[in-house]
């Protein structure tokens, strides 16, 4: 377990480090692909494969937290010459035919009973588990009431052609794609209403259906609640939901002109400060919609700059 968990640290510290160096030379793609691999470690507590990279030494807990006992839930107490106990030549208190654990405390006077005794390895290990319960049932009941609030004020979208349902949601203030075995995307009435900001909505949320990220959406709320505990994992499932969205981004625009760039900025923009009942952030909405605009429009340089690069070519063949 505690290899789990520091190989899956020492795993994330290795993609962030690779994103700060690498970020301006790759794309999102293989930024949001990186992230695949730490999602993975992070879900599959048991090493698959080993990389001479990731060789870890034997990692075990500190002799104290397997060796020392917590006694937990008190349900007597009595001095110790009334307890009916016995002491052993080592101190040890026997307590035959008596329920639960006897230990003399408040300097050897009192003899209390507890209901049972646990290692700290075996309390971390409740602690770590409750909060993974905790943490699930949180995520689990925001995006029912999410959805059930979405299939009350839904409308079908006619005149789409989609390989899922397309509803309009009035009061939504992003654009979305919801739900796991059935998916269906979800377009504020106001976007709807305009034809070239629904061409740009639908294509968004179309290739995120079609990148199956709902799916991983749902693996990136598992790890959350798995690993509740670690800021790492918070981080990066933080970051990865970025790349998803700059990884999508990119899918749409790859050849796109300028202008439709440029259209399809603005429309994201236009959701920046969109406001409804619905309260959560979504796709079109996001708060790093800055950066995403910042990349969209730099693409298109990159781009340019290549098809310059490959105009020139062809003028130095022909001359």
């Amino acid at each position: 377990m505690l290899e789990w968990i520091i190989s899956s640290s020492l795993l994330i510290l290795i993609v962030l480090f690779l994103r700060a160096v690498l970020g301006k030379r790759i794309g999102a793609g293989l930024q949001y692909g990186l992230w695949s691999v730490v999602l993975a470690r992070l879900l599959v507590p048991v090493t698959l494969f080993s990389l001479a990279i990731m060789a870890l030494p034997a990692a075990e807990p500190p002799e104290a937290l397997r060796q020392e006992s917590i006694y937990v839930l008190p349900v007597e107490s009595r001095p110790a010459e009334e307890s009916g106990v016995r002491f052993a030549e080592d101190g040890r208190i026997e307590a035959p035919d008596s329920f639960g654990y006897a230990r003399l405390e408040d300097e050897g006077r009192t003899v209390i009973r507890y209901t049972e005794k646990v290692s700290l390895m075996e309390l971390l290990g409740w602690i770590w588990a409750a909060g993974a319960a905790v943490m699930a049932v949180v995520l689990i009941i925001a995006n029912v009431r999410f959805t059930i609030r979405l299939r009350r004020v839904r409308r079908p979208l006619e005149g789409t052609s989609a390989p899922v349902p397309v509803y309009t949601a009035m009061g939504l203030p992003s654009p979305c794609l919801v739900g796991l075995f059935c998916p269906a995307v979800y377009v504020p009435g106001e976007a709807a209403a305009n034809p070239a900001t629904l061409r740009h909505v639908l294509a968004h949320e179309l290739t995120h259906y079609s990148h199956r990220d709902h799916l991983w959406s749902v693996l990136r709320g598992v790890a959350l609640a798995v690993h509740w505990w670690n800021p790492l994992v918070w981080l990066a499932v933080y970051l990865m939901d970025q790349d998803m969205e700059m990884f999508c981004d990119e899918t749409v625009l790859r050849h796109a002109s300028l202008e439709e760039r440029k259209a399809y900025a603005k429309t994201l923009l236009s959701f920046v400060e969109k406001d409804g009942r619905f309260g959560e952030g979504l796709a079109f909405g996001e708060s790093h919609t800055k950066k995403r605009v910042k990349n969209i429009m730099k693409k298109r340089k990159i781009m340019g700059a290549y098809r310059l690069l490959k105009g020139r070519k062809k003028y130095k063949k022909t001359s």
